[in-house]
């Protein structure tokens, strides 16, 4: 199955860390897309979680079935409902129920790591010495449930689901 790691430029990930990441794709019935949660993530342990923009993987860092994902690619209304470019984003959710709503096996998986040690770890960088910048990272962050929430109304289609799982091997 090809795979697909997305990241930001705000984001660094370890080898072990992404390992770890990859390594769920593989065990999944039929992945979607596997991330490991992040701070700001609201984590919930087990299947079926309700999938917004808190409980879904991100960008951020994500590794991606690449076979499934082409079926939709991240769907356009994630740039925006009506030229309102504040209204975009989260695109991880929009992709996923849109993916579910065609195949409900498809699964996103929400990945909690712990025993890892900090220096081989994720780390994302949430504090910017540049206001501008800061602002923008805080609005995405508190607009994180109803910007998706926007794009669901608009394809007319439920939200998906995401599962959570504590990953407890030790990568030290």
């Amino acid at each position: 199955m090809p795979l697909r790691a997305d990241g930001s430029g705000d984001s660094t990930a370890a080898s072990a860390a992404v390992g770890t990441i990859a390594a769920e794709a593989t065990t999944a019935d039929v992945p979607v897309v596997v991330g490991p949660a992040m701070d700001g993530h609201l984590f919930t342990e087990g299947d079926g979680v309700a999938l917004n923009g808190r409980s879904t993987p991100w960008n951020t860092f994500a590794i991606w079935n690449v076979d499934v994902l082409s079926l939709t690619g991240f769907p356009l209304v994630a740039e925006g409902i009506g030229g309102d470019r504040t209204t975009g984003g989260v695109e991880e959710v929009s992709a996923i129920s849109l993916l579910q709503h065609i195949n409900p096996r498809y699964q996103a998986l929400l990945i909690k790591m712990l025993n890892i040690d900090p220096s081989i770890s994720l780390e994302w960088l949430t504090k910017h010495d540049d206001t501008e910048r800061q602002e923008y990272h805080d609005f995405k962050m508190r607009s994180k449930i109803e910007r998706p929430a926007l794009h669901m109304l608009r394809m007319g289609i439920c939200s998906g689901t995401v599962n959570h799982i504590t990953d407890r091997s030790d990568t030290k």
